[in-house]
């Protein structure tokens, strides 16, 4: 019986390591098609914006600067902003939503500055919904 159980194991995790390794190669198909339809922003990724400049992409991005500042300054909170409508503030949460991309595209905002790692996270999350979409279709359409 623990033969059996073990070669199971096995089996699954060779299974696993090989859908992880095609979701990867997914991963890097769906970006390079993402730099394709947003070209040329590659080139000026640190100049141009992905988005309305007027519109959605100015609250993204002073979203991706306050998640920054409000993570660290000591004394402020990620989810009240006095900036805003000062001097009672506003709250953050209900203004912008889920933080989930700021705080996702921390780690490129730090190391390449606000627009480059704003236009970074957003290819990244365009891959990612490509993946996705993959993984959802080969799970559920037979070969």
């Amino acid at each position: 019986m623990d033969t059996n159980n073990q070669t199971l194991k096995t089996e699954r995790r060779r299974k696993f390591g090989m859908l992880l390794v095609e979701a990867c190669l997914a991963f890097l198909l769906y970006l390079a098609l993402a730099i394709v339809i947003t070209w040329p922003l590659l080139p000026n990724i640190n100049d141009e914006v992905i988005g309305h400049p007027a519109l959605s992409a100015r609250v993204h991005l002073w979203q991706f600067w306050w998640t920054k500042y409000a993570l660290f300054t000591d004394g402020e909170k990620l989810s009240w902003c006095y900036f805003l409508n000062y001097p009672e503030g506003v709250n953050t949460v209900v203004k912008f939503g889920s933080y989930l991309f700021p705080l996702a595209g921390m780690p490129f905002h730090c190391a390449f500055g606000l627009v480059a790692g704003y236009n970074a996270t957003l290819l990244c999350f365009i891959a990612a919904t490509g993946v996705a979409a993959y993984l959802l279709c080969r799970r559920f359409v037979s070969n």
